[in-house]
């Protein structure tokens, strides 16, 4: 992104352009700006009207039809295993389920640190913590101002940089859910701001 914005004459474009990734800066392919530009040019992407808790629940309503069981607040205190294989969940009341695969929708920390330990699993370093790519803060507020007239994400470039998040931040974005009415109340805004930050 930074050889494509370096090449361009037009300071509000490049502006645009410097703007467009919430993180990892500009030392990502261009390919990371463009995938999403073309992918919503094609309407192949979105965002679900009434919150990802409407999609998840749509999902959930398939997985039951189809035979699924889902049981909600069963917190799982380890895995069981049989001749070092594990073979299926502890919950904190005693309760175990076997099963011939076990998957972790968790954390990495969690799944490592708690439950490959509740049996004997050393941890695995599954990935290079020097080569992880930055992250933003994701802050989210509701405001008692209506912002729906704002349509799409909004970039104030800072005139004086501010240091938030570990890092001197000099634009911020702001995404107003102004597509969606259930997002927040009559007269009032949902707003997520993302904010620069290293992975630490």
């Amino acid at each position: 992104i930074r050889d494509f914005v370096n090449d361009l004459n037009d300071p509000d474009c490049a502006q645009v352009f410097s703007h467009l990734v919430h993180f990892g800066g500009l030392d990502l392919p261009m390919l990371t700006v463009m995938l999403p530009i073309a992918y919503s040019h094609r309407k192949m992407t979105g965002q679900p009207i009434g919150g990802w808790l409407a999609f998840a629940r749509a999902l959930e309503k398939r997985f039951l039809e189809l035979g699924g069981k889902i049981m909600y607040e069963a917190r799982v205190r380890g895995l069981s295993s049989d001749k070092g294989t594990i073979n299926g969940i502890i919950l904190e009341n005693g309760t175990v389920f076997t099963a011939p695969r076990v998957l972790s929708a968790a954390d990495g920390t969690f799944t490592q640190s708690t439950l490959l330990s509740s049996v004997g699993v050393s941890s695995i370093q599954t990935y290079d913590s020097q080569q992880v790519s930055d992250q933003p803060v994701q802050v989210s507020i509701g405001v008692k101002y209506d912002l729906t007239q704002h349509h799409g994400p909004i970039t104030l470039v800072l005139d004086k940089q501010s240091r938030v998040a570990g890092r001197m931040q000099h634009a911020l974005t702001f995404h107003i859910n102004y597509f969606d009415s259930s997002a927040a109340p009559k007269s009032s805004s949902s707003i997520i701001a993302f904010i620069d930050s290293s992975y630490n």
